[in-house]
């Protein structure tokens, strides 16, 4: 059957068939996922060319709407809410989330005590401590596995926390109105690597396949260490940045 698209002057069909696959794939038509029609199915279905479809496929592909495997077809992918990286503020990946309509939600996957490695007795400023908390949590978005967390806690703080809060808000939040303890400083460093299996299952994406992961050193008042760690993202989750420079 042939699909009506909204005639816009000036417009050329290209750009209009993109629009209306973005709108079906918003709207959940294609939901994350869904396999696409072939590129000529699409071409009979909009009455053009197969060359005219691929433009618009191409441009879909490109904001990361859509995927394309070699033999396989085109998929839907789960809708891209890129997060800031603001050097004037200290905010959490989930209010910036929730701000673009997304749903968080946190799945806790394991919170014990452990021995302390020396690189993160160093970093967290610990001496001797023998023993600290880890907590390995996943947050979702939209239902959709987000980004890992791996996070080495003190024991005095990590004593204080309940399982109620790490399952329902962001760290930022249980450290602020929970323990006393608000983030002043956040001291990180940003990289990509390929999925070790573990990350890749927690994930849902193949091992292998790129994330930026986010090390991060969270302290407090006075400059005392908090909490320090890794985040993982998936790559549908992209951190855009400004930065002013005054001259």
């Amino acid at each position: 059957m042939l699909t009506a698209l909204m005639s816009t002057k000036g417009t050329p069909l290209y750009a209009q068939i993109h629009q209306h696959l973005l709108d079906e794939i918003a709207s959940g038509r294609y939901a994350s996922g869904a396999k696409l029609p072939s590129e000529s199915v699409l071409a009979q279905q909009f009455g053009t060319t197969r060359s005219t479809v691929v433009r618009a496929l191409q441009q879909l592909a490109f904001e990361g709407v859509i995927s394309r495997e070699k033999g396989r077809g085109t998929f839907a992918r789960a809708p891209s809410l890129a997060t800031t990286l603001d050097m004037s503020r200290i905010r959490a990946f989930e209010d910036e989330i929730a701000e673009k309509g997304g749903a968080i939600e946190y799945r806790l996957l394991s919170f014990n005590r452990i021995k302390t490695p020396a690189a993160v007795a160093a970093r967290l400023g610990l001496g001797e401590q023998p023993e600290l908390y880890r907590l390995l949590r996943l947050r979702l978005v939209n239902g959709i596995p987000a980004v890992l967390e791996n996070r080495y806690i003190p024991l005095d703080i990590g004593s204080r926390l309940t399982i109620d809060a790490l399952t329902h808000h962001s760290m930022y939040s249980i450290l602020e109105h929970q323990i006393g303890l608000p983030v002043t400083d956040v001291d990180g460093l940003i990289r990509v690597m390929g999925a070790e299996k573990t990350i890749a299952g927690h994930l849902q994406i193949k091992p292998g396949t790129p994330v930026l992961v986010r090390d991060y050193l969270l302290s407090g008042s006075g400059q005392r260490p908090l909490i320090c760690g890794e985040a993982y993202f998936r790559e549908q989750y992209p951190i855009r940045y400004h930065i002013n420079a005054p001259r």
